[in-house]
């Protein structure tokens, strides 16, 4: 394969084609990793240069469809990093709730961002409804399940998950998923309907669309390794725009916040990158 891989003429054509076919804009990506996932797509259609590649992929829609795929790929899981989600239990709704008992109102509003195929809504859902009923506590949950994946989002949709999914998952957690599941035989389950309603999926673009209001807890796990600084800044600002007052934010464990946004975040478990609005 020839080494000339990577100018930046043909680099952004690519992106160009995504944006007009895709109708995502990925200018403001990190470089770095649309390069290596470019890559991955180059060898698999063996192609020798960016400019092969570009010239193969004005003639093919279905291997626009294959790079944008790549370029969002969706690593998920049920209770994903489990630490994160026993903190959520433990220092977070405590909060929301005591909250929620000061000024009155009746529901819990959280926002899955960048959702992928569902597993972390319905993880989270699985985790607040578990609490409120330990702790003979009623509210109305509303969970907003976002993701510019139309791909994943009508996967997610389906209601469809592998049993694979949660065997490594402590005996804990799958006796919690199994109280709100049917087995569907043939190695996977589904959620019951009075539970999986209680999700709404929805594809959004999280800098451009209009962001959701009166959110209790935003968790955008794993996205930002893909923005640069000033992407990641406009999503942080939304983010606060969208939480109620001290409203809280999960980002992955290895993201952060961006030097200008630490006046609208405070850090409430900096291990496990949990964060409060100012």
């Amino acid at each position: 394969m020839s080494k000339d891989i990577t100018p930046d003429i043909f680099y952004y054509k690519i992106l160009e084609t995504i944006k007009r076919d895709c109708h995502v804009d990925l200018s403001h990506y990190r470089d770095k990793l649309l390069k290596r996932r470019i890559v991955v797509r180059l060898r698999a259609t063996k192609k020798e240069s960016l400019k092969e590649y570009y010239g193969y992929l004005k003639q093919n829609p279905k291997e626009v469809e294959a790079l944008f795929k790549v370029m969002t790929i969706n690593v998920t899981e049920f209770f994903r990093d489990e630490k994160v989600f026993n903190l959520i239990n433990k220092k977070i709704f405590p909060q929301i709730i005591k909250r929620k008992e000061k000024t009155g109102s009746n529901t819990i509003r959280v926002w899955s961002a960048a959702c992928a195929t569902g597993e972390e809504p319905c993880s989270l859902l699985l985790l607040l409804k578990n609490y409120l009923d330990k702790n003979n506590k009623f509210y109305s949950i509303k969970i907003l399940a976002t993701d510019i994946d139309n791909e994943a989002l009508a996967k997610a949709k389906e209601n469809r998950f592998e049993n694979s999914l949660i065997k490594k998952l402590s005996p804990s957690k799958r006796k919690l998923i199994a109280e709100h599941t049917n087995n569907n035989g043939q190695n996977e389950f589904s959620f019951k309907e009075s539970f999986f309603r209680q999700i709404s999926f929805k594809k959004s673009d999280l800098i451009r669309d209009k962001a959701p209001k009166n959110m209790d807890l935003i968790l955008c796990r794993n996205v930002f390794i893909y923005f640069d600084r000033e992407l990641q800044r406009q999503a942080l600002t939304n983010f606060s725009n969208a939480l109620c007052s001290r409203g809280f934010l999960a980002l992955g464990i290895v993201e952060s916040l961006v030097p200008g946004t630490k006046d609208i975040f405070e850090d409430l478990d900096r291990e496990t990158r949990l964060f409060i609005k100012r």
